[in-house]
């Protein structure tokens, strides 16, 4: 098997940021119902204009930013899939039983991914394979819950790091609206036995089970043992209490 990234490639009327009719939608849904009862497609996205988007320029140390829209459409991407097939020729036939993606004429482009196969030469021990699979592992099991609770960690910690308090309890209220209520006390419950010290060390799944009573949780005294639950106490122990409305 190996992996391809399918590129729809950018029109004049997708850069001007005109949507499908009904009719090009619902052949492209019925286009990836099929793909995806194939199990070929694994992940796919339609893009806003590049007028929506940035570009960042690196050149040394040196960082640009530049602001979309990008002169030359045809060279811009405007949509892609995710497929894995067995080869190059099985892509190009599920691409020809694509709609024209396009109220124009249009094209699509496939590329195959490197896998970590490729880099053995520089990876000789495997080390380097082993750690991609176990990242990737990671990613696949990672819930939505979790996923936002480290992104909100990491931008606690840098907020920490430049005394910004306003940042500390920027997402904090989103987050946990956006939460099942049984998720949400369940976190409310490690903050709140965090910012006591007495900090409940569970991996993030805790937030994805409901068979946890909080009652359970909210007893277990325990020094934090992982990386997560430690950067989190350690966080909250150095911050005052929830502004009013932040919990």
């Amino acid at each position: 098997a190996m992996k391809v990234i399918v590129f729809v490639k950018a029109t004049p009327s997708s850069e001007a940021g005109e949507m499908p009719s009904e009719q090009l939608l619902a052949d492209m849904g019925k286009y990836n119902e099929q793909l995806v009862a194939a199990g070929i497609m694994k992940a796919g996205e339609g893009l806003k204009p590049s007028r929506e988007g940035v570009r960042i320029r690196f050149s040394g140390t040196n960082r640009t930013v530049i602001d979309g829209p990008f002169a030359e459409t045809k060279e811009l991407v405007a949509g892609f899939w995710i497929w894995e097939v067995r080869s190059m020729q099985e892509a190009i036939a599920w691409v020809k039983r694509c709609p024209n993606p396009m109220i124009e004429d249009s094209d699509i482009e496939i590329r195959p991914c490197y896998g970590m196969e490729d880099f053995a030469a520089a990876d000789p021990s495997g080390e380097l394979m082993k750690e991609e699979q176990e990242l990737y592992a990671k990613i696949e099991n990672m819930s939505a819950d979790e996923a936002g609770i480290r992104h909100m960690m990491h931008e606690w910690s840098r907020a920490l790091e430049a005394k910004d308090l306003d940042q500390l309890f920027k997402d904090y209220p989103p987050m946990l609206s956006s939460m099942m209520p049984f998720r949400r006390t369940k976190l409310a419950v490690w903050i709140t036995s965090a910012r006591s010290g007495r900090t409940a060390c569970r991996t993030f799944q805790t937030f994805s089970s409901p068979n946890i009573e909080t009652s359970r949780f909210m007893s277990q005294e325990t020094q934090p043992s992982c990386t997560a639950c430690i950067t989190l106490s350690l966080l909250l122990r150095n911050i005052p209490a929830a502004k009013p409305g932040c919990g």
